[in-house]
């Protein structure tokens, strides 16, 4: 009895795979795939399916009935848009997405509240959806290399599972100040965008690593003081903080 299966070298999936109802992970990854065989579509037992680094700028409306699905890997693709039919995947808690023309996230995007893991670095987004601040079991939040020029107010109200955060290589001039009262934030990236200013820290307690370098208008210094458990701060010359502020209670 199959469980998993991989997918290597080939283009096509095996003729009798419809016939494989126990298969609990599949892979076609890197095979210059162009669209999904609707057998696939079928294996309703699935909980892992990576389709990522092919060719598929859609993916079929019957992806949705697989349910049962927790990770969906469609990294490093030609997608321009989240297919609809991930949002009836309401089990998902990873979605790799990054790599690909995403131009926008649909607020439908809130529907994903299993989310733990959510990548869409590396593609056009200019905005975001303030729902997805409904995506409160997120811990780890990936959109770098996008053309964010502003975040809504709200979006990271009740993001407060989130451990990993970036947002490096936008164009934010400004990011939410409730970014700030994530108290469960480990890591930060908000290099090389167009920051003129960053409220407060007091909140970010947990804060291990910033990185704030390449914002060339940031104003400092920035205070640090609240954390305790800071091990690494990268800045540009003016907005690096008296180093005593790092080293508080150490």
């Amino acid at each position: 009895m199959v469980h998993e299966f991989r997918v290597e070298g080939l283009q096509i999936v095996p003729p009798n795979i419809a016939t494989w109802r126990q298969l609990t992970s599949l892979s076609i990854d890197n095979v210059a795939l162009t669209a999904v065989d609707p057998a696939v579509c079928t294996l309703t037992r699935l909980t892992r399916l990576e389709l990522h680094c092919n060719h598929l700028a859609v993916l079929p409306p019957a992806l949705s009935a697989l349910t049962a699905l927790e990770r969906l890997t469609l990294h490093s693709n030609a997608l321009e848009a989240l297919p609809t039919a991930i949002f009836a995947l309401t089990r998902l808690t990873w979605l790799s997405a990054n790599n690909n023309r995403i131009a926008e996230l649909p607020p439908a995007i809130g529907v994903l509240t299993a989310l733990e893991r959510l990548s869409l670095h590396m593609n056009c987004l200019r905005t975001l959806p303030v729902e997805l601040g409904r995506c409160d079991r997120v811990q780890a939040l990936s959109l770098f290399h996008n053309k964010l020029a502003t975040l809504p107010d709200g979006l990271f109200a009740h993001l407060t599972r989130v451990e990993t955060l970036s947002l490096a290589r936008n164009r934010l001039a400004a990011v939410p100040a409730d970014l700030f009262t994530l108290h469960s934030l480990h890591f930060l990236w908000l290099q090389d965008n167009a920051l003129l200013t960053v409220p407060r820290f007091d909140a970010l307690t947990a804060l291990r690593k910033v990185w704030l370098d390449l914002n060339p208008g940031l104003a400092g210094p920035v205070d640090l003081r609240a954390c305790a458990t800071l091990e690494e701060y990268h800045a540009d010359c003016g907005a690096i903080p008296p180093l005593h502020l790092a080293l508080k209670g150490r």
